[in-house]
């Protein structure tokens, strides 16, 4: 797997997104000002990517069909 880094070299790309499904955890790269690549973990709650303005609901990305 390219390093969070390696994929930031697209311009356009904002979030990167990696779901752990057996510990149902996302791990959110984003996009910051400059260089700046952030890292969130969530397990819960709502997951918000701004740009474009979207927010989901983690248990929602973990939901069995």
């Amino acid at each position: 797997m390219p390093s969070s880094s390696a994929i930031f070299r697209l311009p356009s790309l904002r979030h990167y997104l990696i779901l752990d499904t057996e510990r149902r955890t996302i791990i959110h790269h984003r996009r910051g000002d400059g260089e700046l690549i952030e890292t969130r973990l969530t397990s819960s709650g709502d997951l918000s990517l701004d740009p474009p303005g979207l927010t989901l609901p983690v248990a929602a990305l973990f939901a069995e069909t």
